[in-house]
Protein backbone atom coordinates (compact mmCIF):
# COMPACT_ATOMS: atom_id res chain seq x y z
CA UNK A 1 0.00 0.00 0.00
CA UNK A 2 2.70 2.38 0.95
CA UNK A 3 3.98 2.04 -2.88
CA UNK A 4 0.44 2.74 -4.19
CA UNK A 5 0.38 5.49 -2.13
CA UNK A 6 3.96 6.99 -3.46
CA UNK A 7 3.23 6.81 -6.98
CA UNK A 8 -0.29 8.09 -6.71
CA UNK A 9 1.72 11.19 -5.60
CA UNK A 10 4.34 11.21 -7.65
CA UNK A 11 2.44 10.69 -11.15
CA UNK A 12 0.54 14.28 -10.87
CA UNK A 13 3.87 16.12 -10.16
CA UNK A 14 5.52 14.13 -12.83
CA UNK A 15 2.61 15.30 -15.73
CA UNK A 16 2.88 18.68 -14.24
CA UNK A 17 6.78 18.54 -14.80
CA UNK A 18 6.66 17.26 -18.13
CA UNK A 19 3.66 19.80 -18.85
CA UNK A 20 5.96 22.56 -17.79
CA UNK A 21 9.12 20.99 -19.90
CA UNK A 22 7.38 20.81 -22.80
CA UNK A 23 6.01 24.67 -22.46
CA UNK A 24 9.49 26.00 -22.09
CA UNK A 25 10.59 23.75 -24.92
CA UNK A 26 7.40 25.20 -27.02
CA UNK A 27 8.60 29.05 -26.20
CA UNK A 28 12.48 28.15 -26.26
CA UNK A 29 11.45 27.26 -29.81
CA UNK A 30 9.67 29.96 -30.72
CA UNK A 31 11.67 32.72 -29.58
CA UNK A 32 14.67 33.33 -31.50
CA UNK A 33 16.01 36.10 -29.96
CA UNK A 34 15.79 39.85 -30.89
CA UNK A 35 14.60 40.21 -34.63
CA UNK A 36 17.67 41.00 -36.86
CA UNK A 37 17.10 43.55 -40.10
CA UNK A 38 17.84 41.39 -43.58
CA UNK A 39 20.96 43.85 -45.13
CA UNK A 40 19.36 44.76 -48.21
CA UNK A 41 20.63 43.30 -51.71
CA UNK A 42 23.92 44.70 -52.53
CA UNK A 43 24.20 47.21 -55.08
CA UNK A 44 26.55 46.35 -58.35
CA UNK A 45 30.36 47.39 -58.11
CA UNK A 46 30.96 50.67 -60.47
CA UNK A 47 33.59 50.65 -62.66
CA UNK A 48 34.11 54.21 -63.43
CA UNK A 49 36.77 55.03 -66.34
CA UNK A 50 36.04 58.48 -67.08
CA UNK A 51 38.90 60.08 -65.13
CA UNK A 52 40.95 57.97 -67.50
CA UNK A 53 39.57 58.90 -70.74
CA UNK A 54 40.27 62.52 -70.02
CA UNK A 55 43.59 62.00 -68.56
CA UNK A 56 44.12 59.99 -71.91
CA UNK A 57 42.68 63.09 -73.92
CA UNK A 58 45.41 65.02 -72.45
CA UNK A 59 47.87 62.65 -72.78
CA UNK A 60 47.57 62.99 -76.46
CA UNK A 61 46.70 65.88 -77.44
CA UNK A 62 49.75 66.57 -79.49
CA UNK A 63 49.28 63.57 -80.99
CA UNK A 64 48.37 64.16 -85.33
CA UNK A 65 44.46 63.69 -85.01
CA UNK A 66 44.17 60.40 -87.06
CA UNK A 67 46.98 58.71 -85.32
CA UNK A 68 45.12 60.36 -82.07
CA UNK A 69 41.71 58.87 -82.95
CA UNK A 70 43.46 55.40 -83.78
CA UNK A 71 44.83 55.42 -80.44
CA UNK A 72 42.45 56.32 -78.53
CA UNK A 73 40.02 54.04 -79.92
CA UNK A 74 42.48 50.82 -79.15
CA UNK A 75 42.79 52.16 -75.51
CA UNK A 76 38.89 52.39 -75.05
CA UNK A 77 38.85 48.59 -76.67
CA UNK A 78 41.48 47.42 -74.02
CA UNK A 79 39.68 48.45 -71.15
CA UNK A 80 36.77 46.17 -72.16
CA UNK A 81 37.79 43.83 -74.76
CA UNK A 82 34.78 41.55 -74.32
CA UNK A 83 31.99 44.37 -75.03
CA UNK A 84 30.71 44.38 -78.36
CA UNK A 85 29.96 47.57 -80.92
CA UNK A 86 33.14 49.59 -80.02
CA UNK A 87 34.83 51.22 -82.54
CA UNK A 88 37.40 49.03 -85.16
CA UNK A 89 40.62 50.94 -85.23
CA UNK A 90 40.92 49.17 -88.54
CA UNK A 91 37.79 50.64 -90.05
CA UNK A 92 38.08 54.40 -92.14
CA UNK A 93 34.01 54.97 -91.57
CA UNK A 94 34.40 53.94 -87.80
CA UNK A 95 37.52 56.18 -86.87
CA UNK A 96 35.74 59.17 -88.51
CA UNK A 97 32.57 58.90 -86.55
CA UNK A 98 35.20 58.09 -83.69
CA UNK A 99 37.03 61.59 -84.27
CA UNK A 100 33.82 63.42 -84.59
CA UNK A 101 32.78 62.01 -80.66
CA UNK A 102 36.03 62.64 -79.32
CA UNK A 103 35.65 66.29 -80.80
CA UNK A 104 31.94 66.93 -79.42
CA UNK A 105 32.93 65.61 -76.18
CA UNK A 106 36.12 67.87 -75.68
CA UNK A 107 33.88 70.66 -76.48
CA UNK A 108 31.82 69.90 -73.40
CA UNK A 109 33.39 67.47 -70.74
CA UNK A 110 31.29 69.13 -67.98
CA UNK A 111 28.26 67.93 -69.28
CA UNK A 112 29.63 64.54 -69.96
CA UNK A 113 30.71 64.35 -66.55
CA UNK A 114 27.04 65.40 -64.78
CA UNK A 115 25.58 62.28 -66.98
CA UNK A 116 28.36 59.89 -65.27
CA UNK A 117 27.36 61.33 -62.22
CA UNK A 118 23.83 61.38 -62.34
CA UNK A 119 24.46 57.30 -63.66
CA UNK A 120 26.29 56.58 -60.56
CA UNK A 121 23.49 57.92 -58.24
CA UNK A 122 20.94 55.93 -61.11
CA UNK A 123 22.90 52.57 -60.42
CA UNK A 124 23.69 52.97 -56.96
CA UNK A 125 20.08 53.41 -56.04
CA UNK A 126 18.81 50.54 -59.01
CA UNK A 127 19.00 47.22 -56.49
CA UNK A 128 16.21 48.69 -54.51
CA UNK A 129 13.86 49.75 -57.55
CA UNK A 130 14.34 46.40 -58.82
CA UNK A 131 13.66 44.56 -56.11
CA UNK A 132 10.53 46.26 -55.44
CA UNK A 133 9.16 44.96 -58.94
CA UNK A 134 11.38 41.34 -58.75
CA UNK A 135 11.43 39.86 -55.25
CA UNK A 136 14.20 37.66 -56.80
CA UNK A 137 15.93 40.60 -58.38
CA UNK A 138 19.92 40.49 -58.21
CA UNK A 139 21.97 43.11 -58.96
CA UNK A 140 25.23 42.23 -61.44
CA UNK A 141 28.61 41.91 -60.25
CA UNK A 142 29.63 45.03 -61.98
CA UNK A 143 28.85 48.17 -64.15
CA UNK A 144 31.18 49.75 -66.69
CA UNK A 145 31.15 53.09 -67.05
CA UNK A 146 33.43 54.22 -69.88
CA UNK A 147 33.70 56.54 -73.26
CA UNK A 148 32.17 54.55 -76.18
CA UNK A 149 32.77 56.71 -78.99
CA UNK A 150 29.27 55.60 -80.37
CA UNK A 151 26.32 53.71 -78.55
CA UNK A 152 24.98 54.90 -74.82
CA UNK A 153 24.21 51.44 -73.16
CA UNK A 154 24.72 47.73 -73.77
CA UNK A 155 25.01 44.60 -72.11
CA UNK A 156 28.29 42.73 -72.57
CA UNK A 157 29.40 39.65 -71.46
CA UNK A 158 32.55 38.95 -69.02
CA UNK A 159 33.97 35.79 -67.61
CA UNK A 160 30.34 34.28 -68.20
CA UNK A 161 28.48 37.62 -66.30
CA UNK A 162 26.21 40.36 -68.30
CA UNK A 163 28.02 43.63 -67.73
CA UNK A 164 25.87 46.91 -68.62
CA UNK A 165 28.12 49.46 -70.04
CA UNK A 166 27.09 52.63 -69.56
CA UNK A 167 29.18 55.85 -71.80
CA UNK A 168 28.43 59.51 -70.90
CA UNK A 169 30.32 60.74 -73.79
CA UNK A 170 27.59 59.27 -75.98
CA UNK A 171 24.54 60.18 -73.41
CA UNK A 172 25.52 63.84 -73.51
CA UNK A 173 24.98 64.01 -77.17
CA UNK A 174 22.28 61.81 -77.61
CA UNK A 175 20.20 61.67 -74.34
CA UNK A 176 18.11 64.30 -71.60
CA UNK A 177 19.75 63.73 -68.19
CA UNK A 178 15.87 63.35 -67.30
CA UNK A 179 16.24 59.96 -69.66
CA UNK A 180 19.65 58.45 -67.89
CA UNK A 181 17.51 56.35 -65.02
CA UNK A 182 15.61 54.82 -67.87
CA UNK A 183 18.83 53.76 -69.59
CA UNK A 184 20.10 52.25 -66.60
CA UNK A 185 16.81 50.99 -65.71
CA UNK A 186 16.73 49.53 -69.44
CA UNK A 187 20.15 48.18 -69.49
CA UNK A 188 20.25 46.42 -65.88
CA UNK A 189 17.00 44.79 -66.61
CA UNK A 190 18.69 43.06 -69.69
CA UNK A 191 21.10 42.16 -67.69
CA UNK A 192 18.59 40.52 -64.74
CA UNK A 193 16.41 38.58 -67.91
CA UNK A 194 19.83 37.17 -69.09
CA UNK A 195 20.11 34.82 -66.30
CA UNK A 196 16.70 33.11 -67.20
CA UNK A 197 16.16 34.19 -71.27
CA UNK A 198 19.06 32.50 -72.77
CA UNK A 199 20.52 34.01 -75.90
CA UNK A 200 18.95 33.40 -79.30
CA UNK A 201 19.31 34.97 -82.44
CA UNK A 202 15.87 34.51 -83.99
CA UNK A 203 13.86 37.96 -84.96
CA UNK A 204 11.22 36.92 -81.84
CA UNK A 205 13.95 36.64 -79.08
CA UNK A 206 15.40 39.96 -80.02
CA UNK A 207 11.31 40.89 -80.25
CA UNK A 208 10.99 39.72 -76.88
CA UNK A 209 14.31 40.71 -75.10
CA UNK A 210 13.96 44.76 -75.97
CA UNK A 211 10.13 44.69 -75.59
CA UNK A 212 10.30 43.52 -71.92
CA UNK A 213 13.10 45.80 -70.96
CA UNK A 214 11.55 48.53 -72.24
CA UNK A 215 8.03 47.61 -70.69
CA UNK A 216 9.61 47.46 -67.67
CA UNK A 217 11.97 50.67 -67.79
CA UNK A 218 8.45 52.35 -68.41
CA UNK A 219 6.91 50.89 -65.67
CA UNK A 220 10.00 51.76 -63.25
CA UNK A 221 9.95 55.26 -64.48
CA UNK A 222 6.01 56.36 -65.46
CA UNK A 223 6.36 59.74 -66.01
CA UNK A 224 8.92 59.59 -69.35
CA UNK A 225 7.08 59.98 -73.07
CA UNK A 226 7.99 58.30 -75.21
CA UNK A 227 10.99 60.44 -76.29
CA UNK A 228 12.71 59.55 -73.11
CA UNK A 229 12.19 55.97 -73.22
CA UNK A 230 13.65 56.28 -77.18
CA UNK A 231 10.25 55.70 -78.92
CA UNK A 232 10.81 58.67 -81.12
CA UNK A 233 14.41 57.76 -82.53
CA UNK A 234 14.81 58.50 -84.94
CA UNK A 235 11.11 59.46 -85.64
CA UNK A 236 7.84 58.82 -83.54
CA UNK A 237 6.41 55.38 -83.48
CA UNK A 238 4.09 55.06 -81.61
CA UNK A 239 1.31 57.16 -83.24
CA UNK A 240 2.20 55.36 -86.57
CA UNK A 241 2.41 51.73 -84.70
CA UNK A 242 -1.49 51.87 -83.29
CA UNK A 243 -2.94 53.38 -86.73
CA UNK A 244 -0.90 50.08 -88.78
CA UNK A 245 -0.88 47.29 -85.98
CA UNK A 246 -2.08 44.68 -88.27
CA UNK A 247 0.77 45.34 -90.70
CA UNK A 248 3.38 45.80 -88.19
CA UNK A 249 2.34 41.93 -86.34
CA UNK A 250 2.24 40.80 -89.85
CA UNK A 251 5.75 41.80 -90.76
CA UNK A 252 7.26 40.76 -87.74
CA UNK A 253 4.96 37.19 -87.87
CA UNK A 254 7.00 36.83 -91.12
CA UNK A 255 10.51 36.87 -89.90
CA UNK A 256 9.64 35.57 -86.82
CA UNK A 257 11.97 32.80 -86.94
CA UNK A 258 14.38 34.55 -88.95
CA UNK A 259 18.22 33.85 -87.72
CA UNK A 260 18.89 36.47 -90.63
CA UNK A 261 19.91 39.98 -89.38
CA UNK A 262 18.64 41.31 -92.25
CA UNK A 263 15.39 40.67 -91.37
CA UNK A 264 15.71 42.48 -88.54
CA UNK A 265 16.77 45.82 -89.98
CA UNK A 266 13.92 48.24 -89.53
CA UNK A 267 12.20 46.24 -87.23
CA UNK A 268 14.96 47.16 -84.61
CA UNK A 269 17.50 49.06 -86.09
CA UNK A 270 17.79 52.76 -88.29
CA UNK A 271 19.99 52.11 -91.20
CA UNK A 272 16.76 51.85 -93.55
CA UNK A 273 13.05 51.05 -93.34
CA UNK A 274 11.91 47.59 -93.95
CA UNK A 275 8.21 49.40 -94.82
CA UNK A 276 8.08 52.72 -95.73
CA UNK A 277 4.82 52.56 -93.48
CA UNK A 278 6.33 52.07 -90.71
CA UNK A 279 8.83 53.66 -88.72
CA UNK A 280 12.51 52.35 -88.22
CA UNK A 281 12.90 50.38 -84.25
CA UNK A 282 9.28 49.73 -84.48
CA UNK A 283 9.93 46.58 -82.96
CA UNK A 284 10.58 48.14 -79.23
CA UNK A 285 7.37 49.72 -79.14
CA UNK A 286 5.95 46.58 -80.20
CA UNK A 287 7.81 44.14 -78.12
CA UNK A 288 6.77 46.59 -75.42
CA UNK A 289 3.32 46.44 -76.36
CA UNK A 290 2.90 42.95 -76.42
CA UNK A 291 4.63 42.65 -72.76
CA UNK A 292 1.76 44.93 -71.33
CA UNK A 293 -0.82 42.25 -72.77
CA UNK A 294 0.75 39.54 -71.37
CA UNK A 295 1.15 41.22 -67.97
CA UNK A 296 -2.66 41.01 -67.88
CA UNK A 297 -2.25 37.76 -66.81
CA UNK A 298 1.10 36.94 -65.86
CA UNK A 299 2.64 38.50 -63.74
CA UNK A 300 5.70 40.31 -64.27
CA UNK A 301 8.14 38.90 -62.18
CA UNK A 302 7.08 35.93 -63.83
CA UNK A 303 7.37 37.00 -67.58
CA UNK A 304 11.00 38.34 -66.28
CA UNK A 305 11.86 34.43 -65.49
CA UNK A 306 10.61 32.55 -67.96
CA UNK A 307 12.83 30.91 -70.68
CA UNK A 308 12.40 30.80 -74.51
CA UNK A 309 10.69 27.62 -74.96
CA UNK A 310 7.87 29.42 -72.51
CA UNK A 311 7.66 32.66 -74.29
CA UNK A 312 7.71 31.43 -77.94
CA UNK A 313 3.89 30.18 -77.99
CA UNK A 314 2.89 33.15 -75.88
CA UNK A 315 4.07 35.45 -78.74
CA UNK A 316 2.98 32.81 -81.45
CA UNK A 317 -0.52 33.11 -79.74
CA UNK A 318 -0.61 36.91 -79.91
CA UNK A 319 0.42 37.08 -83.48
CA UNK A 320 -2.10 34.61 -84.36
CA UNK A 321 -4.62 37.08 -83.75
CA UNK A 322 -4.05 39.18 -86.59
CA UNK A 323 -5.05 37.94 -90.17
CA UNK A 324 -2.29 38.24 -92.35
CA UNK A 325 -1.79 38.11 -95.82
CA UNK A 326 0.22 34.76 -96.90
CA UNK A 327 3.99 35.40 -97.29
CA UNK A 328 5.41 36.11 -100.87
CA UNK A 329 7.37 33.28 -101.47
CA UNK A 330 11.15 33.91 -102.29
CA UNK A 331 12.13 34.00 -106.41
CA UNK A 332 14.51 31.66 -106.84
CA UNK A 333 17.45 31.80 -109.56
CA UNK A 334 17.23 30.50 -112.72
CA UNK A 335 18.63 26.98 -113.21
CA UNK A 336 20.90 26.26 -116.22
Amino acid sequence: MTVWRNTEIRTPLLMLLLRLTCVALLAATAWSGPAVAQAPPAAPRIEDHMAWYDATLRETADVPASERTRLIVQRIRNLNPAAPLLPNPDDRWNLLAAQDAIALYEADPALAARHAAVLRDHIGASTERFTALFPRYRAPTAVVIAPSLGFNGQVFSRDNRPIPYFAPDATARLQSEASLRYLVDHELFHAYHLRHFSICGEVWCRLWREGLAVYVGARLNPSLGDRDLSLETPRPIRRVIDANMTLAMCRVKQHFRSFNSADAVGIFDTPQDLDPRLPPRFGYYLGMRMAATLNETIPLDRLATMTPAEVRPLLEAELAKYDCPPASPVALPASG
